[in-house]
């Protein structure tokens, strides 16, 4: 935690340091995320050539967030926070256009594209992969290439979901079958306890897949909700 700035003291060539730490929100599984965060609060409050910048897919009312960020938080407030949000309708349109402008679209077919997609580059990539360049996708073509190539479309949620706990895809199964709820009707439908239940949903608000508005829980991200509805309508089963 030295290092950084003992190098940019002792040698004149080096202005500073920029050190960013990717998918932040994991820290959130140490058994006690917030003596980190103060200890680097500890070694930056005296650091003045280095900058630190956190990236990661989480909720802004997240726990994690709240730990670090906070009003009782290691950097109380002091950090500047940039929500990234997905592209609009325009922008995943100019997006498609200069970035991969062999795959074309009716009007209908984009809204349709769009809807699928939310406007995150990641699953606009990843759909646009199962596509062929000189075709004219509608309304009717993008519903069917999005049900036939769906576990391509969202290959990063079937990879976090053999990650995850069986509490965690319990509780994920509850809300894609029962929509929003709210604590309490969350409780009763699982066979553990309140505590328990606390602790998997934090963990999975950390890591971006649930979020708590209005005092009810959902599914934070709709191409996981779209994928397991999917899987368990066509299979009679979850993916385990």
């Amino acid at each position: 935690m030295e290092f950084p700035q003992n190098v940019v003291d002792n040698h004149k060539t080096i202005d500073g340091f920029v050190i960013i730490l990717d998918e932040f929100q994991l820290i959130g599984e140490f058994e006690n995320p917030e003596a980190f965060f103060w200890l680097i609060r500890s070694y930056t409050q005296h650091q003045d050539n280095v900058t630190y910048i956190f990236t990661g897919s989480t909720s802004a009312a997240s726990e994690i967030v709240d730990q670090i960020n906070g009003a009782q938080g290691a950097f109380g407030g002091r950090m500047i926070q940039f929500p990234v949000e997905p592209f609009s309708e325009e922008d995943t349109y100019d997006y498609l256009k200069e970035m991969i402008p062999e795959i074309k679209f009716t009007p209908e077919g984009l809204k349709r594209f769009y809807r699928y997609t939310g406007g995150y580059p990641s699953y606009i990539n990843s759909f646009c992969n199962t596509m062929s360049g000189g075709r004219v996708y509608d309304n009717q073509m993008v519903i069917e290439t999005f049900y036939s190539k769906l576990d391509q479309i969202a290959i990063m949620w079937v990879t976090i979901w053999s990650s995850l706990s069986d509490y965690e895809k319990e509780i994920i199964k509850i809300l894609v079958e029962n929509g929003a709820i709210s604590w309490s009707e969350l409780l009763s439908r699982v066979d553990y306890s309140n505590k328990t239940l606390l602790k998997y949903t934090n963990r999975l608000k950390n890591k971006g897949i649930l979020s708590h508005i209005d005092r009810k829980y959902t599914i934070d991200d709709m191409m996981l909700r779209s994928w397991l509805k999917y899987r368990q309508e066509n299979d009679g089963y979850y993916p385990p």
